[in-house]
């Protein structure tokens, strides 16, 4: 019997969680693991346009949660991140691309991008990612929605701090605003929830932030006695190419990564409806310079860090535009933003044509 490190990464609908757990365990107990996790009936066609990982240089693992009721069925993924590891940097970047971003499916013709696996599987989702980001996909790991719900549950749930009400009157489902424990369903809902003027943008804004939550909560907390069941939720609910070592070796990983060297990015674009159909248009200029700077290992997007400082920031809000109320409105929206809005008050004339920070 030996002890080490059992890594999980478990992707919630557009969320994405890293537990690293050292537990004892036989040879054969994980074989058996490795055997259930390989069950989905796609595995071998994904495997056949899996990259091969050269020598030190970064892995990109594509990580899918969808609505599927079972391993053995294909659909939409709600959630699509490329989880980029940099071996060398120590540096983690989750690229988020929205669900209904319009790309071109191998073979298919246009369409949106959550709609490959359902399509075509794991290969199909491999394949259309791998074109539209141009990053060669080294692994890929699919989680659905029930596994995601009970394994929250499994950890007693993840507190979060919601900044606004949520409220879906079609499905009668809410969530008030402010500080909070959240069960399986309820965190699924808060993750997956889309009625909101930002539609894509603002649920993926939700499910950055859900992982900032359950990455710090998750480090603080003690596993050990809860990962027989752990190890079972994902195990039933997840499909995945690597093996228990390739994941252990992952966990060992993350365990040394500094949060300030997480980032986190979402691939843009422009709502519009083509063909009587709401898609994201990518903004291919913008994601260019992005997987641009991901390849050469620079900044892209915000690290956890980052994300923590950005809520003390200091603004005044000054109306210089001539109409009346302008700057309490824009101060009420930053402050639900968390900056902190020091003042509030007119410019020195009412002239001003562009707005000026």
């Amino acid at each position: 019997i030996q002890s080490f490190i059992f890594a999980s990464i478990i992707f919630l609908i557009g969320i994405l969680i890293f537990l690293s757990i050292a537990f004892a365990t036989a040879f054969a107990y994980v074989k058996y693991i490795e055997s259930r996790l390989h069950a989905g009936s796609d595995l071998e066609k994904a495997q056949n346009v899996i990259s091969e990982p050269i020598g030190e240089e970064p892995i990109n693992i594509l990580l899918l949660g969808s609505d599927a009721r079972s391993k053995k069925e294909n659909a939409r993924t709600d959630t699509i991140i490329v989880l980029r590891i940099n071996p060398k940097t120590k540096k983690v970047v989750l690229v988020f691309i929205p669900r209904d971003m319009r790309v071109k499916l191998p073979g298919r013709g246009y369409d949106k991008i959550n709609a490959a696996n359902a399509i075509g599987g794991p290969q199909l989702a491999i394949q259309t990612v791998e074109n539209f980001t141009d990053l060669p996909i080294h692994h890929y790991a699919e989680v659905n929605f029930w596994g995601f719900q009970r394994m929250i549950d499994a950890l007693g749930g993840i507190r979060i701090d919601v900044d606004e009400p949520l409220v879906d009157k079609k499905t009668k489902f809410g969530i008030s605003a402010g500080n909070q424990l959240m069960d399986g369903e309820r965190a699924l809902n808060y993750v997956r929830f889309r009625r909101d003027p930002k539609g894509d943008f603002g649920r993926i804004e939700r499910q950055q932030k859900f992982f900032k939550a359950l990455l710090s909560q998750s480090l603080s907390l003690n596993f050990l006695y809860k990962l027989p069941s752990l190890i079972n939720i994902f195990a039933d609910n997840a499909e995945t190419d690597m093996t228990v070592r390739e994941m252990l070796r992952l966990g060992n990983f993350l365990k040394s990564v500094d949060q300030k060297n997480v980032e986190m990015v979402m691939l843009l674009g422009e709502v519009r409806r083509i063909d009587k159909r709401s898609y994201v248009v990518p903004d291919a200029q913008e994601i260019k310079k992005i997987l641009s700077r991901l390849k050469r290992g620079l900044p892209v997007g915000k690290s956890l860090a980052k994300m923590e400082m950005d809520t003390r920031t200091r603004v005044a809000v000054l109306n210089g535009s001539g109409v009346n109320g302008l700057a309490k409105a824009v101060g009420d929206k930053l402050s639900r933003e968390k900056f902190q809005v020091v003042s509030i008050g007119n410019a020195d004339n009412n002239q001003y044509l562009k707005t000026v920070i």
